[in-house]
């Protein structure tokens, strides 16, 4: 039997091994079966949600460039096509890594 770490954001993992299993196995052989014994909750977002937020971040920041480069002058252009890429870049892997999220709860 395991312990099961359960995240604020409802994603789950296999924790240590607590108890083997009581089923009578033949010499050499050990049971398969992963049984969960208790759940414990960890306080934190699990590691996909931590690279979400902080892909958010990081497209937030990039925003608040692009609309202080418009205030400032029109000579940004350059500066402004690159941080779009960046962010379409950054909305890509947020969509996929939203979606890999979702497929694992």
């Amino acid at each position: 039997m395991y312990l099961c770490s359960l995240y604020n954001c409802g994603d789950w993992k296999w924790g240590c091994f607590r108890q083997c299993c009581t089923k009578k196995h033949r010499i050499g052989h050990t049971c398969g079966i992963k049984l969960i014994m208790d759940t414990v909750s960890i306080g934190t977002k699990c590691k996909l949600c931590r690279r979400i937020d902080t892909k958010l971040r990081r497209r937030k920041i990039e925003v608040e460039r692009i609309d202080r480069w418009r205030r400032e002058s029109d000579k940004f252009y350059a500066l402004i096509n690159k941080a779009v890429e960046v962010i379409w870049s950054l909305n890509n892997e947020t969509a996929q890594l939203s979606r890999e999220c979702s497929r694992r709860q």
